[in-house]
């Protein structure tokens, strides 16, 4: 099936990302973001008095936002059809989709997927992707984000996030993935416990004090108790140890000095980094920082773009098939 653009819908937990894509280059020709993300959305639905149904309620989200990017192009975009990934087919989603058990092939050829066809209230076909499981774990997003960056070459993919993932692939096959809360946590202990006192983010990992305590925080992770380093950033600033945007680098660290200290490196690996400006910065460092960039080769990928190209390729999969 050829199409000349289609909307790539990035539809995550706490954030919403819709782009028009050129098919030919993955360029993007418009955009349009918000913090509405499934769990609002679902939110709303329950709290709409009206008649419709939840994929119909989403569906009309969706609709104001293709409208916002058409006035962006001037150009109307009805028959152009919307790839969605991420939380869009979890239990609070648009409809709820099995995941696909790994292992699983890393291009993306047998991922679960559904469609919504359009009609005359919506003018798209929707293709909604599903996630994975393994026995005790899962994943929506980052394995169509995987199938966007996928080389026989790499073996450890790092997404880091609000859930950072490490998934691992052998034979072109996803054979493990760990989940690890990094961002969340970081996110509210900086923000909704005393630490919040403590912390201010400030000019960031190219300043030379704020990477150094970045590098004490990622060090002292790998032979100190976390919860006691945790209340440590308090003392920090009682003790006039650090200054309150020191001490945020120095939690950063900790934390994902913490998550990255999970990792098991063999000489033969090669690490494919998805992050974008301060994640890239942060993981490139404590990755070095840890000695394991010098035990492998890092690829690093633009977290953005690989959305686009997994979503693509997927829909590209599944049409080719049916």
């Amino acid at each position: 099936m050829n199409i000349e653009y289609f909307l790539s819908c990035d539809w995550g937990t706490s954030t919403f990302r819709l782009k028009l894509i050129n098919t030919i280059d993955l360029g993007v020709m418009a955009e349009v973001s918000t913090g509405q993300g499934i769990a609002s959305t679902y939110k709303l639905w329950q709290q709409n008095t009206s008649d419709n149904t939840r994929p119909d309620f989403y569906k009309n989200f969706l609709a104001n936002k293709i409208r916002q990017i058409e006035k962006q192009v001037s150009v109307s975009l009805d028959g152009v059809p919307v790839i969605i990934s991420g939380m869009a087919s979890s239990s609070i989603g648009m409809v709820e989709l099995a995941y696909k058990s790994i292992p699983l092939n890393a291009e993306g050829s047998d991922l679960i997927t559904y469609t919504i066809n359009s009609d005359a209230s919506f003018k798209h076909l929707i293709f909604i992707i599903s996630g994975a499981t393994s026995k005790r774990d899962v994943m929506r997003g980052e394995e169509t984000k995987l199938a966007g960056c996928y080389s026989s070459k790499s073996s450890l993919y790092l997404f880091p996030g609000t859930h950072s993932k490490h998934i691992q692939v052998e034979d072109g096959k996803i054979v493990d993935f760990k989940t690890y809360m990094t961002g969340e946590i970081f996110d509210t202990l900086s923000k909704n416990t005393i630490l919040a006192l403590s912390v201010k983010k400030g000019a960031g990992l190219n300043e030379p004090k704020n990477f150094e305590n970045f590098k004490k925080g990622v060090l002292i992770s790998r032979h100190s108790n976390i919860l006691h380093n945790c209340f440590l950033v308090r003392t920090n600033i009682l003790f006039n140890k650090l200054t309150e945007e020191e001490n945020y680098y120095y939690l950063s660290g900790l934390l994902i000095g913490t998550e990255l200290g999970d990792l098991q490196i063999n000489n033969s690996d090669t690490i494919t980094l998805a992050a974008n400006s301060t994640l890239l910065t942060a993981y490139t460092f404590a990755l070095n920082i840890l000695n394991l960039v010098a035990k492998s080769k890092l690829i690093i990928v633009d977290a953005d773009e690989i959305v686009t190209k997994g979503q693509i390729a997927v829909f590209k999969f599944v049409k080719s098939n049916s």
